[in-house]
């Protein structure tokens, strides 16, 4: 499983940039390329390291020509990581009968059997466990998305056109 984060909106930027001097077309790939490779390293800073094969699995797919910039990390624990889960867990007690409730307060979470008596005795219950998720790649992304008009300036700078 791969979790991916295109870049769109650059279309609309060059579109409203059509008409601006020359040098333009330079300083939009060098924005593009720039940029690309800042918020890839932003992204591989946030990224939660363990084993390192959730970082070790990022890849910047950043394509200067087409102007688009997309960050793919490849780790199949990728997307749980960012967007966090939620799912149960079984719960088992250290003596037999350890988890016994009166026949009548057994909840739908518990597994087991009747023991004799009123009593009901599980073999484990099921409890929520829940992870809210690591931003590694949309955090790094409001943050590195103001920069873009620096990039851009610079890029100007440097290939010849206004500032």
């Amino acid at each position: 499983m791969a979790i991916s984060m295109e870049v769109k909106g650059l279309d609309k930027l060059m579109r409203r940039m059509e008409g601006l001097p020359a040098g333009i077309d330079a300083a939009v790939k060098h924005t593009v390329q720039e940029w690309g490779e800042y918020y890839y390293q932003a992204t591989q800073h946030a990224c939660p390291v363990d084993k390192g094969t959730l970082a070790a699995s990022g890849i910047n797919e950043t394509d200067v020509e087409n102007k688009t910039v997309r960050i793919v990390y490849q780790a199949k624990h990728a997307k749980p990581v960012e967007y966090g889960w939620q799912r149960t867990q079984p719960i088992f007690p250290v003596r037999k009968r350890a988890l016994a409730w009166e026949a009548d307060r057994v909840g739908r979470l518990s597994v087991g059997g009747r023991a004799p008596g009123n009593r009901v005795v599980v073999k484990y219950v099921l409890t929520p466990a829940r992870h809210q998720g690591t931003s590694y790649i949309r955090v790094p992304l409001q943050r590195a998305k103001p920069l873009i008009h620096d990039f851009f300036r610079q890029g100007m700078q440097l290939h010849g056109g206004a500032t």
